[in-house]
C-alpha cells in the first residue's frame, strides 16, 4: 500500500494501492517523475477527486486493456493472398515510382 506525499515531510491517510508507478529511477535518479502519480496526488491535494474514484479508474482502464489485448491475441491471422494487401509500399523500384 502507498500513500501520497502532500508536503514535505508529510503524507496523506489516503492509500494509493492501485496507483503505484513501476519501480524504476528517472534519468534523474527520482521515482517521484511519473506523470500519472502527480497527476493523481494534484488531483487527491485539491479534492478534484478521491482515491477510490481514481481506483475505479484504473480498474476500469486496466480491464479495457486486457480485454484488447485478449481480442488481439484471438484474431485470427490474415490468408495468405490478403497479406499485402493496404501495403502502401511493397518495392520502391515497382510500386512507388511507376517504373517496372
Amino acid at each position: 500500500m502507498r500513500y501520497l506525499p502532500l508536503q514535505r515531510g508529510t503524507t496523506s491517510a489516503i492509500s494509493t494501492a492501485n496507483i503505484t508507478a513501476p519501480n524504476r529511477k528517472s534519468s534523474f535518479g527520482k521515482t517521484d517523475r511519473d506523470p500519472i502519480l502527480v497527476l493523481a496526488k494534484w488531483l487527491i491535494e485539491l479534492s478534484y477527486a478521491d482515491a477510490a474514484s481514481l481506483d475505479r479508474i484504473t480498474a476500469e482502464v486496466r480491464a479495457t486493456m486486457e480485454s484488447a489485448v485478449k481480442f488481439a491475441i484471438a484474431a485470427p491471422y490474415p490468408n495468405v493472398d490478403e497479406v499485402e494487401k493496404h501495403v502502401y509500399c511493397l518495392s520502391v523500384k515497382s510500386h512507388c515510382t511507376g517504373s517496372a
